[in-house]
């Protein structure tokens, strides 16, 4: 419900609220694996200003997305160049900041 709630008030430029809808969203358990939902993070956020945020969110969803083979980026809703360069960008920098963590170990 809450993620439905988000996509509403994002879709209605309600930024806001929906950027704190979203973040609520995603404390529920289960909701932290759900690409749409990093996904939706990414859209409030860049639409708020904040690449860095859009980024990392982007980028959460591109990686489970593709760990799960879901096909998010491939649907026409998702498919704008945008987002895909924005989420390869933010999985690439996920995963460059995860590599660096386990060497520091």
């Amino acid at each position: 419900i809450l993620l439905g709630s988000a996509d509403t008030l994002q879709r209605t430029s309600k930024l806001d609220l929906a950027l704190s809808t979203i973040k609520l969203a995603m404390y529920v358990p289960g909701t932290e694996d759900i690409a749409y939902g990093h996904f939706l993070h990414g859209q409030i956020k860049l639409a708020l200003g904040d690449k860095d945020g859009a980024l990392k969110a982007f980028g959460r969803a591109y990686l489970i997305d593709k760990e799960e083979d879901g096909g998010l980026f491939d649907d026409d809703d998702t498919k704008d160049t945008n987002f895909l360069a924005l989420a390869k960008e933010g999985a690439a920098e996920l995963q460059k900041t995860t590599e660096e963590h386990q060497e520091s170990e």
